[in-house]
């Protein structure tokens, strides 16, 4: 990194393109030597949460959620807590929905770093289900 001549280094304004593996090297009229690899990952965020709605019994339902982070970027759904199988995207629908339909919509976003698994969790958006159907 040019400039970057102390002994320590401070990164302000962090920006997915900077995480990655650091090293320094010292050295002096005797010689060299590099440090071992420091690893900076960070966790995905979110720039746009689901939001909470009231539909019709029989209609579709749909959240969003947007994030940023380091590609690739995994989502996964729960509704009250319990995850549903098949919800991998950034979008979920729900069709055909049934009173049994109501409750909390909350989405995890993960990827994977050198650290192991780095994620965040959505706020609840909840789903009211209107009239019997």
């Amino acid at each position: 990194m040019a400039g970057a001549t102390a002994s320590n280094l401070t990164l302000t304004d962090l920006q997915f393109t900077n995480a990655g593996s650091f090293v320094v090297r010292v050295s002096d009229q005797l010689g060299s030597q590099t440090s071992d690899e420091a690893i900076l990952a960070l966790k995905p965020v979110i720039t746009s949460q689901p939001q909470s709605q009231s539909v019709a019994a029989g209609a579709t339902a749909t959240f969003s959620v947007q994030a940023n982070g380091t590609a690739p970027l995994q989502y996964r759904w729960r509704h009250d807590r319990l995850l549903i199988v098949g919800a991998t995207n950034a979008i979920l629908n729900v069709g055909t929905v049934r009173a049994a339909d109501a409750g909390n919509y909350a989405v995890t976003i993960t990827h994977l770093t050198p650290l192991g698994i780095l994620g965040v969790a959505s706020s609840n958006a909840v789903l009211t289900v209107l009239g019997p159907r």
